[in-house]
Parts: C-alpha cells; structure tokens; sequence
C-alpha cells in the first residue's frame, strides 16, 4: 500500500463547501432563470436553514469557526438571500459579499410568462 509522500512547496488544500440556492419561484414552475431574479420560496427558506445547520455540524465536528470562513456568493438575488438564511442559522451577522461568481444565462428560455420573447418561443416550440 502506498502512502502519500509530502512535497515541498505544497500547501494544504483550502477547505471548500458549495451550497446551491434553495428553491425558488421559477424552480417550483420547472422554469429556467438564468440571470433573472425569483424569489425564496418557504421550501427554499427552509433548505437554507437546514444547510446552515449541516455546516454548523461539520464545523462543530472539526472544531472550525464559523466566522473565519470567507463567503462568496453569486450576486442574483436568490444565492446571497440563501448565504443569510445559512449565516443566521450559523448565528452570523448579514455582510457583503464577493460576486466573483456569475450564473449563465439561460437565453430565450429564461421569460416572464406572457412576454413577447416568451410567447414567440412557445410558437417556435409548438412549430417544431
């Protein structure tokens, strides 16, 4: 059995955890969204509670501070809405975060329902 050798030079791996926003409006409809904004639904809310409070677990269990960790958050609205409800659950205050990260677009297919570009899309689609 091999065992890892330690090379000089290089560092530890960062602790990492991702967390995906907690379900929205549009994702209750089977919508895509894209870059456009939909709200927490209670589901949603309530995901966030419950990820808030796995993290505060595995903190707990490697004996890690909450407040030491970096948060970046994507910059639509339901990604840091998430990040608050986690932070709460951690017993953190709300703070800015990094946007470094940005959603794709999901192009045409991310409408309001009713829309000029929407209701061409559904004729497109029924065409095909």
């Amino acid at each position: 059995m091999r065992t890892a050798r330690r090379c000089p030079g290089i560092k530890k791996a960062p602790l990492l955890f991702y967390v995906r926003h907690g379900e929205t409006e549009w994702n209750r409809q089977g919508r895509l969204q894209g870059q456009h904004h939909s709200e927490l639904t209670a589901l949603g809310r309530a995901q966030a509670v419950h990820c808030g409070e796995i993290l505060c677990q595995l903190l707990a269990r490697d004996g890690r501070d909450a407040g030491a960790l970096d948060f970046v958050s994507n910059p639509l609205g339901r990604a840091p809405a998430t990040m608050e409800v986690m932070r709460a659950a951690l017993g953190l205050e709300p703070v800015d975060y990094r946007t470094s990260f940005s959603k794709k677009a999901a192009g045409l297919h991310a409408r309001p329902p009713g829309s000029a570009s929407a209701v061409a899309n559904a004729r497109q689609a029924a065409m095909r």
